[in-house]
């Protein structure tokens, strides 16, 4: 005799006499069955959520490995189109510094002024114009590892040829 049977008997001997009796069987069905069905939930959660989780780790793997693409292309972009662009800035550059060493003999003093207050804009904006360029390679530059930042205090007052173009409220912000 195994130990159900055993087990089985001993529920039968002791209900006998008082006429309470049960099949053990049935008890033991419903055991199984409740096992079963707990050990089922448990596996088709298991599944699911590594089914899940996998699933989300693909999705996070792909938007990194895309993001990082992105990146980089960026990167090369800013780096050629900001050496495209350059190139023009500095002929303009050099092309109005030739203008503004030009002699004025025989020149009127009223077009000749005109000309240097253009030719003084022009390199205002050109200079301005080139140092954002500057500043997009530098940022590019820092993206990419290729340059470092330092922790340097600054004044916060604003100079340089790009401030005449600041309105006069900005200006007294400053």
């Amino acid at each position: 005799m195994n130990i159900p049977e055993k087990a089985y008997m001993a529920i039968m001997i002791n209900t006998a006499g008082s006429g309470i009796g049960f099949d053990l069987e049935w008890i033991e069905v419903v055991l199984l069955l409740a096992v079963g069905l707990i050990a089922g939930v448990i596996i088709a959660w298991l599944l699911i959520t590594s089914t899940v989780i996998h699933r989300y780790r693909e999705e996070i793997k792909q938007a990194k490995d895309e993001a990082e693409r992105a990146n980089t292309a960026k990167s090369r972009f800013l780096a050629n189109i900001s050496q495209e662009i350059r190139t023009p800035i500095n002929t303009i550059m050099g092309m109005n510094e030739m203008a503004m060493r030009e002699d004025a003999t025989g020149v009127p003093k009223t077009y000749f002024m005109s000309m240097m207050n253009y030719a003084f804009d022009i390199r205002n904006a050109s200079e301005t114009l080139l140092s954002l360029i500057n500043g997009l390679l530098d940022i590019s530059r820092i993206e990419s590892d290729q340059m470092h930042l330092s922790g340097n205090t600054i004044s916060g007052r604003c100079s340089g040829p790009w401030y005449q173009w600041l309105g006069p409220e900005q200006q007294k912000r400053n």
